[in-house]
């Protein structure tokens, strides 16, 4: 479903799955679990072809809500087969669901670049990997990740996505 990720601040707050996979773990949950350990993030992507690449962070940390669910993200792992597109959304940015536009362009950037998923956006954003599917030859409002890698292309969609918490 496309639309699975369109969901409202509070359900990201407090998270959601479906039985196919889907699986949003809410970010008072990430808050709970990065706050006092020191965790790393592996996000692993999957290309039209099911080709797999992925990129590797050693720091990931979520604020609280009164921070709005600041990113805190760094040591990107070079040999990862992807470019770094989480380096946008490092500079403490706040979460933005369709319902609360905590970005700090003049539009809402999970309305014009992430196909309505909740994501961490800044001026919009590099990454937005709750977006909606869309077709290889696709662009931004999809699942989205700028820079390629070995992958090559820049905001062609991709087929799927997976975030690993790695504490």
């Amino acid at each position: 479903d496309i639309h699975f990720f369109k969901k409202t601040y509070a359900e990201y707050q407090r998270g959601f799955q479906n039985g196919i996979g889907n699986l949003w773990k809410g970010l008072n949950e990430q808050h709970a679990l990065t706050k006092d350990a020191n965790c790393g993030l592996r996000v692993e992507l999957q290309d039209w072809d099911d080709e797999q690449y992925y990129a590797s962070y050693s720091w990931y940390k979520i604020g609280s809500e009164s921070t709005g669910y600041k990113l805190s993200i760094t040591g990107f792992n070079s040999a990862s087969s992807l470019g770094d597109s989480m380096d946008h959304n490092n500079d403490d940015r706040k979460f933005s669901a369709l319902d609360n536009d905590q970005d700090v362009s003049n539009n809402n950037c999970v309305n014009t670049m992430g196909g309505g998923g909740g994501w961490w956006m800044g001026s919009c954003t590099h990454s937005s990997l709750n977006g909606g599917e869309y077709t290889a030859s696709g662009d931004r409002g999809g699942i989205g990740w700028y820079h390629g890698g070995k992958r090559g292309k820049k905001w062609k969609s991709w087929k799927a996505s997976k975030m690993v918490l790695l504490c």
